[in-house]
């Protein structure tokens, strides 16, 4: 077969915002933080909707760092970088659409009254695709702005390549086999809903990385002007920033565009919404979890000269209970720190 487009997605957001917030929205964030330095975990707190995971350090010069469902979120008072800095989380831009978990950020700033542009820093648009693969021998067929590039390889397999380490940046790599290594199951999930998904067939991503300057040269200052362009900087990259070209001419510049890189123009970014993304990550969890108990259990049941299960899970009941204690929680306390950023991730 031909290439076929299985998908395509906003898969990075990074943005920002400015302005001015009042000073007991940085105390709340300054007593969170306190609380989770003391208690030396991550401690839950809400900003509007949003329900956030406050870390005991900052993070690239943001005083306040907190992690939620949907985003990273940093956060300082310092008149010298912006107030907030989002780094949208790929589940949440696969399982919402990148239009949603924008509109969730907006969400949480407009919670404390802040109403001001955004700024993009930078976005990424993949592309994944069957029936089509990287070969080392058209590692030359390319024709590409970027001096840099690198290939990457599992022993003598080609696992992708990269071009350029600026403002912008192609990948193009094995999704199959890197779904396999990071544990994305949910990528099948987003995959199925394509009819024209071969089960038995690699997928390859097509990735491009956009910065901020190259943004700007766009006209793209916010992440509504980028929403509204992202056919022009995907067009940007596959017609003229690197395309794969076939022929004999001796300037690979003058050769043809390969036929099956030509039909990477027709890709929309809808950003659809996929309800199965976040069920199948966390039934994914659920089995890497069993996994791991299981070893653990035979483990200690090797330490402890316990080789009946009923028996060795009594003891190690009375174990962890003790452990609680000492540490001065509880395993109901425990359990709902986790619960609270996966509240709909349950059976």
């Amino acid at each position: 077969m031909g290439l076929v487009i299985v998908s395509s997605a906003v898969d990075s957001l990074y943005f920002s915002f400015k302005g001015e917030v009042d000073r007991s929205f940085y105390e709340y964030l300054r007593a969170v933080k306190f609380e989770a330095k003391e208690s030396g975990e991550e401690v839950p707190f809400s900003i509007g909707e949003e329900e956030l995971l406050m870390k005991q350090h900052g993070a690239g010069g943001f005083l306040y760092y907190a992690r939620g469902r949907n985003f990273i979120v940093k956060m300082s008072p310092s008149l010298k970088i912006p107030n907030f800095y989002f780094q949208a989380l790929a589940i949440s831009l696969y399982a919402n659409g990148h239009q949603k978990v924008f509109e969730m950020a907006k969400g949480l700033i407009k919670a404390i009254n802040l109403d001001v542009d955004s700024k993009i820093s930078r976005i990424d648009l993949c592309v994944d695709i069957q029936g089509w693969e990287l070969e080392e021998k058209r590692l030359d067929d390319f024709a590409r702005r970027a001096n840099f590039s690198a290939v990457y390889r599992d022993g003598r397999n080609l696992n992708g390549i990269q071009f350029g380490r600026g403002d912008v940046v192609a990948r193009i790599y094995n999704k199959t086999k890197e779904v396999g290594v990071s544990n994305k199951d949910h990528m099948y999930a987003i995959w199925r809903e394509n009819p024209l998904f071969d089960e038995e067939s690699v997928v390859w991503r097509v990735e491009f990385q956009f910065k901020r300057v190259i943004l700007r040269e766009f006209g793209i200052d916010s992440v509504e002007d980028a929403f509204g362009q992202l056919a022009g900087l995907w067009n940007y990259g596959v017609n003229e920033w690197l395309t794969l070209r076939t022929g004999n001419a001796s300037r690979v510049e003058r050769r043809p565009i390969d036929n099956d890189w030509q039909m990477l123009n027709d890709v929309e970014f809808e950003g659809k919404v996929n309800n199965r993304v976040r069920r199948t990550k966390a039934l994914s969890s659920y089995e890497r979890n069993i996994s791991m108990l299981a070893g653990y259990l035979s483990s200690q049941g090797a330490v402890s000269g316990l080789d009946d299960l009923e028996t060795l899970m009594r003891h190690v009941y009375r174990e962890v209970k003790i452990f609680y204690e000492d540490n001065e929680t509880s395993f109901e306390l425990e359990v709902d720190k986790k619960r609270a950023l996966m509240k709909d991730e349950h059976f």
